[in-house]
This record gives structure tokens, sequence and C-alpha cells, in this order.
């Protein structure tokens, strides 16, 4: 998780020593140019530093999903294994592609996926299509134009 304490604090120590140096210094010009500069400093680097933060945390996320990831060969989907039990299915090309958990639409003979549009065979649908395939050689043969 991100911790903003300690940049926080930096931010408020840097704060009290404006006040104090506006106190104390006489509004000596240079010396203020040169507390602005390292306010400014601070605060950009504060600004990175929670970016980077931010960055880390997503990465850490992702290596912990795809750590979890499971590809069915059967049906050519992802499934995703966690503690509390099996989760998915999520589409192979939207995972492979670009690391996006998308759920597929269950079809009468394999999965849409409505992110990528991806159509893929369940084996009782490899198992129907080549049937289908077998039966348009079939009829191509009986109609005497050949084979493909």
């Amino acid at each position: 998780m991100i911790s903003l304490q300690e940049p926080l604090a930096a931010v408020h120590l840097l704060k009290e020593l404006v006040g104090y140096i506006k106190e104390k210094a006489n509004h000596d010009q240079r010396l203020m140019e040169m507390v602005n500069e390292v306010y400014n400093s601070v605060l950009d680097l504060r600004s990175e530093n929670l970016d980077l933060r931010i960055k880390c945390d997503e990465l850490m996320q992702k290596a912990s999903i795809k750590d979890q990831m499971v590809f069915d060969s059967k049906d050519h989907v992802y499934f995703r294994d966690t503690e509390s039990g099996r989760d998915g299915p999520f589409c192979q090309t939207c995972y492979d592609r670009d690391q996006k958990l998308s759920r597929p639409r269950r079809e009468q003979y394999g999965h849409e996926c409505t992110v990528c549009k991806t159509f893929v065979y369940d084996e009782t649908g490899r198992s129907r299509q080549a049937v289908d395939v077998e039966r348009m050689n079939d009829a191509l043969v009986d109609d005497g134009h050949g084979a493909w």
C-alpha cells in the first residue's frame, strides 16, 4: 500500500523552515528564492515518488494475477485460481495480448469475447465444426464439383 507519511512530513518541515526564514532573515530576496527552489524540488520529488509507488503497486498486482492464471487447453480460455475458488473464464486473446481479464460470452459451440470479438470453439464446437466440414466436402463431391 502507498504510504504518504514520509513525503508529507518533509513538506510540512519545509513549510515550517520557510516560515522561520521569512521571520528571521529580514526578507533576504536571494535566500527566499533559494528556499522556494528547494521547496518546489521537494514537491516535484514527492509527486514523482507517489507516481512510482502507484506504478510499483500496479506491477505487483499484475504479477500476482499472472501467477494465478491457468490456461484451459480444452476450451481455449483462462481461469484464475484464487483462495475463494476458480474464477473465469477469461478471453485468451485479450489476456495474451493486453493482460486484460475480459469475460467471454458462452455460446452454443464455444465462447465469444465481447471486447475483441474472438470466437473460440470449445471441444463440442470443434467436433461439430469437423462434422459440418465433412458434410460440406461430401456435398461438393456428390455435386460433382470436387473437394477443396
